[in-house]
């Protein structure tokens, strides 16, 4: 009641108008104080729209702004060289997956720095395809690192790499929270030596140190 007023508009009227959404002064009053329930469910919708809509923007400009940015690496990636370790692999990639795996590569090829969601139902592949571009980091002369949400996923990541990767003669190591002392500076040291092609671990690969 006292600063109602002050409630400006931060979406465009043609939006508004297109999504047919309640005005924002008028959203956050019913919010509070729905005369019925179709009421509040309409104030809801445009403030839940509002929130997403700011968000997207912040995304975009995110994008933008990183796109212009050109302290990435740019990996030269040998195409051929792709093809041959996929064909190494114990299964056909699906036409999802190549589609994918080259947006990835072209990422990589830039100088900017990638900013890439891939989704993908369980047991999708999704794997599959980060295996494909970290081979590629490898192959450009870098090393590669998979950081996974806990420790049991780690250790099977780390199983499932190894036995893609054996084949071309690439080392994977594990670096997790709850290595011994010994195993965390054997892991780290064998990284700076470059003797570790791709290390596999939780949030313990990024640390400082590592």
């Amino acid at each position: 009641e006292q600063y109602g007023a002050m409630i400006e508009e931060v979406l465009p009227h043609v939006l508004v108008d297109k999504h047919r959404l309640m005005p924002r002064r008028e959203a956050v009053q019913r919010i509070h104080h729905p005369d019925d329930t179709s009421e509040g469910q309409a104030a809801r919708r445009r403030l839940v729209y509002e929130e997403l809509f700011l968000f997207q923007l912040k995304l975009q400009a995110y994008r933008s702004l990183n796109r212009k940015r050109m302290d990435g690496i740019a990996h030269v990636v040998d195409a051929e060289s792709i093809r041959m370790f996929a064909q190494t692999l114990p299964f056909e990639l699906t036409d999802s997956q190549k589609k994918v795996v080259n947006e990835i590569l072209t990422d990589m090829r830039q100088p900017s720095c990638m900013n890439r969601l891939l989704q993908g139902d369980v047991g999708s592949g999704k794997t599959v395809v980060a295996a494909i571009a970290l081979f590629a980091a490898v192959k450009a002369g870098h090393q590669g690192a998979l950081m996974v949400p806990t420790e049991i996923l780690a250790e099977q990541h780390l199983r499932s790499l190894q036995r893609l990767f054996e084949p071309v003669g690439m080392e994977v190591g594990l670096l997790t929270g709850s290595l011994t002392d010994r195993k965390k500076k054997d892991a780290v040291a064998s990284l700076q030596m470059g003797l570790t092609d791709i290390v596999v671990g939780t949030h313990a690969i990024i640390q400082e140190g590592v």
